[in-house]
């Protein structure tokens, strides 16, 4: 499963394999980011896919960025026990029905991609590099994530895979997959790079606000 979460991140996040880690800093974060990206920000979280297993996950996400750290909380009520990939996306706006391309009721991951956009930071187990922790994303049903970084790092990880424009947080999607192995989804519902399709498929997703 690692080798498989290592290149659907490359997919989704539109980057080089390549990239070695975030460990040496860049340029100090007050040349890289807005003088707006400092505070606090939430996004609440809205159901997405419901009929995939007739359950509502709701819960929000938290970041506070200060000068130097970024510290990340997101919180799900699901019921189902299984790998919830989780990412922060450059798009600003979720999903709906209109973007259901191929008609099937369902928005699968090929169609929020299309949507959301690149991920610009991998909610998982090393929020400072898209590649370093994919193999701990928030695992079981009602889950509580918490991690932090030094911002220099997300931001030098930004300006490396992107290479454009200033990073920021506001108005941002935040958006969560993962449901059942059992849930009722019709074999139209893409995924990418033959991963199940309950672990890729979106069930959750909101927009960053300025608190």
């Amino acid at each position: 499963m690692r080798h498989q979460l290592i290149a659907l991140t490359c997919i989704v996040a539109m980057v080089s394999c390549g990239r070695s880690g975030g460990g040496a800093k860049s340029e100090s974060s007050a040349n890289l980011v807005s003088g707006e990206l400092p505070g606090k920000y939430k996004a609440q979280l809205r159901p997405m896919n419901t009929q995939a297993n007739g359950f509502l996950p709701s819960g929000a996400a938290e970041i506070i960025a200060s000068e130097e750290e970024l510290q990340v909380k997101t919180y799900l009520d699901d019921d189902t026990k299984v790998m919830h990939i989780q990412d922060i996306h450059e798009g600003t706006r979720c999903p709906t029905l209109a973007d259901d391309t191929n008609g099937d009721g369902f928005i699968d991951m090929v169609e929020a991609n299309n949507v959301v956009g690149a991920t610009i930071v991998a909610l998982d187990g090393d929020l400072a590099t898209h590649m370093g922790g994919q193999s701990n994303y928030p695992r079981g049903g009602s889950f509580t994530y918490n991690r932090e970084t030094k911002l220099d790092y997300v931001i030098q990880d930004y300006n490396e895979n992107f290479r454009r424009g200033v990073f920021q947080l506001e108005g941002k999607v935040v958006m969560i997959h993962g449901t059942s192995e059992i849930s009722r989804i019709p074999v139209t519902v893409q995924a990418m790079n033959d991963l199940p399709r309950n672990l890729t498929l979106p069930i959750a997703c909101g927009i960053l606000k300025r608190k």
